[in-house]
């Protein structure tokens, strides 16, 4: 489906900074946190309405860290906006912008605030022995999906995961920007 992507710069589960990278959670992160752009909600809007979409993926590090009322109205107007967390701010009335939510947790169910979504992805491998599925079994989402981390076992990891997708009824998910090569 072709989209828009709204980046957000920041995240409560990585500083961005290289040092600190290999002891994180998210180890394998591909966002840039040092390098951005500070705008005003109609700076976003003026920026982002120029795109030529029906929908738009915001997107990070966490952007619910950054997400308000005045920025969601405001972009809903133009577009079905769609939501990439890891689960770990509760959004409440904000939820009622947003068309579609993907979670993919970074920290355990019971730390978990987000309280529902539509799918959910978890990373294999896993990145925390109790953030997988079989931990979120009860988590309210529509879909499973399983994503192989691209990292010198990627290959291992794509067998891995399909085998869990057989298994498990879950679905497959990959990152295609990165196999197509569309950053």
């Amino acid at each position: 489906m072709p989209c828009a992507f709204l980046r957000f710069s920041g995240c409560n589960k990585w500083s961005g900074r290289p040092e600190h990278k290999a002891k994180s959670i998210c180890h394998f992160c591909d966002t840039n946190f040092l390098e951005f752009k500070e705008m005003t909600v109609m700076d976003i809007v003026t920026s982002v309405c120029k795109i030529k979409s029906f929908d738009l993926v915001i997107s990070g590090g966490e952007p619910t860290l950054q997400l308000d009322k005045e920025l969601l109205s405001e972009l809903s107007a133009s577009f079905d906006l769609h939501l990439e967390t890891n689960g770990s701010v509760d959004i409440g009335e904000l939820r009622q912008y947003i068309k579609h939510i993907s979670m993919s947790p970074k920290q355990i169910l019971s730390k978990t605030k987000l309280s529902q979504c539509d799918d959910i992805k978890f990373l294999y491998p896993w990145i925390h022995p109790s953030i997988t599925p079989f931990h979120f079994k009860g988590y309210s989402s529509k879909k499973v999906f399983i994503q192989p981390i691209e990292d010198a076992n990627w290959h291992k990891n794509q067998e891995d995961v399909i085998k869990l997708c057989q298994e498990n009824n879950w679905n497959l998910s990959f990152q295609l920007h990165k196999l197509l090569k569309v950053l």
